[in-house]
């Protein structure tokens, strides 16, 4: 090989300079108009207006004379909006990891969260969608966005409005770090106005998103001192409650402005793909909710089952029929421009009954195995044999039935004495003075039994990690209530995993009518095939709130994963009937049409041959020379 192969020789141009490809260096700061686009001087002296303009027309866009400022869109996410998702990734993972679900006032606590962070996102992201353009300014933005999100992050680990007065200095923080936010953003608007001063018109649209960030802005500050506790004994007043107004009011005033001033629309943005991507993210975190559950099976017990197996891969179904769901009904051509809008604000409510979906069904692949366990053991202790004659058989019986309970946990893990000391019970029991059998004897022994019982089904559930809830609540807990806490876990998944699925089949129907313009029977009976499987959904929910052999014969059977599953399984199956129905009945219609236009010139061909030859010779007649043929 000789050297110059290996060092190749530079090469000039025409005027003696290196001819290189040189990578672009990023500008300090970059307009978010096309530069081969100017605009006109007709332009001045403009006044703003209700605007309806269609990106169109080889010197920028006009509405009625208008010239509108041609702003640089794309097709697709750039890698800065997908790095700022990696971000409400880490906070939503790490919420739910901290925050366990645990009754209903977790549950408002867990959607309040998921509530702000999901409408901080879509304030950046509406501005990234239609101005976002690279450039140093614009870089130092979006590092300032990468601290809020993590400012999302440390304020979130302490975010518990059920112990509101003991973090309330996180509290004050999150409205520091919400009013931060929205600053930033109307920052990043006054610079986009700055580049479009000279179309007059795009004042007062840009200038009134400015107003409304502003004073959402106002608002959060205004609630650090609705925070105010004179000491830890005093209630802290419910001031939160207000950042879910203010997040709602700001989103829809945006959304508005956009509508009424179609400069600022969305239209030819990606904002229907931003939103796609946002949920594919919440469907990786019930993808992690599932592979947390399937890890702590597999750490802890050495006794699974095909049910177990079988509720897994229903878990994993729900998530892959969720998506099927979703992004088959998507059609990017057939939204308008206001719908748009309005269609991924809608997807607040989406996101929420998705979440509560894929976590609730992580939630409920421990509970299948659980229950296995508890129901083993509650019928063990109640089918005492009759057989038994003294108190030293009892303990006997009731240590063999630990024993077994214990057997069905792998070796590494701690035995069960560790999680609850059994022996004392039993040491109790065996002490007993009194004849076995008497009603003396019955006194002493039946609350040591219950609190056996309780202490077992205590330690089963914490050795697959369900805690309930936190330790200085249950620390004066008796077995039986800290059993009953405990079991609310699951009741309360119960409670809100049936109503969310339902209500994302729902919402999908109200999304799918929301995003056509036109629509034909097939997906007419597609939207009420989605509301009425939801509705039925929805009424599993009632097997949480209800006592009974059948609610609780399905509560410890292996089936209420399947059920969403099976039931988001017909929705799609009978979804694509229809449809595939429904195009069959247009192409038939078509070819009768295509048929009945047919027939009159066949006809005319047949029985007005004679005419259509003297009409072709008198066309023939007016042709120049050598043009026969095009007759």
């Amino acid at each position: 090989m000789k050297i110059n192969q290996l060092f190749p020789q530079r090469r000039f141009g025409a005027s003696g300079e290196r001819e290189a490809t040189v990578r672009k260096h990023i500008p300090w700061i970059s307009s978010p108009l096309q530069e081969d686009v100017q605009p006109d001087s007709t332009q001045q002296g403009h006044n703003a207006g209700s605007s309806s303009a269609t990106l169109s027309g080889t010197n920028g866009p006009s509405d009625g004379g208008l010239k509108l400022p041609p702003f640089k869109h794309r097709h697709e996410a750039s890698t800065i909006e997908l790095f700022y998702d990696l971000f409400f990734v880490a906070n939503l993972a790490t919420f739910t990891n901290n925050h366990e679900i645990v009754d209903s006032k977790s549950l408002r606590n867990y959607i309040g969260f998921f509530t702000i962070l999901w409408f901080t996102w879509l304030q950046t992201s509406l501005f990234d969608v239609r101005f976002g353009v690279d450039s140093v300014l614009q870089r130092i933005f979006n590092i300032t966005s990468f601290g809020i999100m993590t400012g999302f992050a440390v304020v979130g680990a302490i975010y518990d409005t059920t112990h509101l007065v003991e973090n309330i200095k996180g509290f004050r923080a999150m409205c520091l770090v919400l009013m931060t936010s929205r600053l930033i953003l109307a920052l990043q608007y006054g610079v986009i106005l700055w580049f479009v001063r000279r179309y007059n018109h795009t004042w007062l649209p840009l200038l009134s998103t400015m107003g409304v960030l502003f004073l959402a802005a106002m608002g959060y500050l205004g609630t650090y001192w609705g925070f105010d506790v004179d000491d830890f004994t005093s209630t802290a007043p419910h001031t939160y409650y207000a950042w879910y107004g203010i997040a709602v009011a700001e989103a829809a005033a945006v959304i508005t402005i956009s509508s009424i001033w179609r400069v600022v629309s969305f239209k030819r943005t990606h904002l229907v793909e931003r939103v796609g991507l946002l949920t594919l993210i919440i469907m990786g975190e019930g993808i992690i909710g599932v592979a947390k559950s399937v890890s702590m099976i597999l750490q802890t017990s050495r006794d699974t089952e095909a049910a177990d197996i079988g509720n897994i891969a229903s878990s994993v179904l729900v998530i892959y029929f969720i998506w099927v769901l979703y992004f088959d009904q998507i059609e990017h051509e057939r939204f308008g421009t206001i719908r748009q809008q309005v269609w991924a604000i809608l997807h607040f409510p989406l996101h929420v009954a998705m979440l509560l979906t894929v976590e609730g069904t992580a939630a409920l692949i421990l509970w299948n195995i659980i229950a296995r366990y508890l129901r083993g053991w509650i019928d063990y202790v109640n089918n005492i044999p009759a057989s038994i004659n003294s108190t030293s058989e009892m303990v006997e019986y009731l240590e063999t039935g630990i024993l077994v309970i214990e057997d069905l946990f792998k070796e590494s893990h701690t035995d069960l004495a560790h999680t609850y000391n059994y022996h004392h019970n039993l040491t109790s029991i065996s002490n007993i003075s009194a004849p076995f059998n008497t009603p003396a004897w019955n006194a002493q022994f039946t609350p040591l039994l219950q609190d056996l019982a309780f202490g077992v089904v205590n330690a089963i559930f914490t050795k697959f990690g369900i805690e309930g809830p936190e330790q200085d609540e249950t620390i004066h807990m008796t077995e039986s209530e800290r059993s009953e806490a405990l079991a609310n876990v699951f009741s309360t998944v119960f409670a809100y995993v049936y109503i969310a699925a339902g209500a994302f089949a729902m919402l999908l129907g109200v999304l799918y009518w929301f995003g056509k313009t036109r629509k034909s029977l097939a997906e007419w009976y597609a939207i009420l095939i989605r509301v009425i499987f939801g509705l039925g959904l929805c009424g599993f929910s009632a097997i949480a709130f209800t006592d009974g052999g059948a609610s609780d014969g399905f509560t410890f059977s292996a089936w209420p994963i399947p059920v969403i599953m099976f039931t988001y399984g017909v929705v799609i199956l009978l979804d694509n009937l229809i449809l595939w129905w429904g195009n069959r009945a247009v192409k038939r219609r078509n070819k009768q049409a295509t048929q009945q236009h047919a027939r009159p010139g066949m006809l005319d061909l047949k029985f007005g041959s004679r005419s259509n030859d003297a009409t072709a010779q008198r066309t023939a007649e007016k042709l120049p020379a050598g043009n026969e043929s095009a007759v």
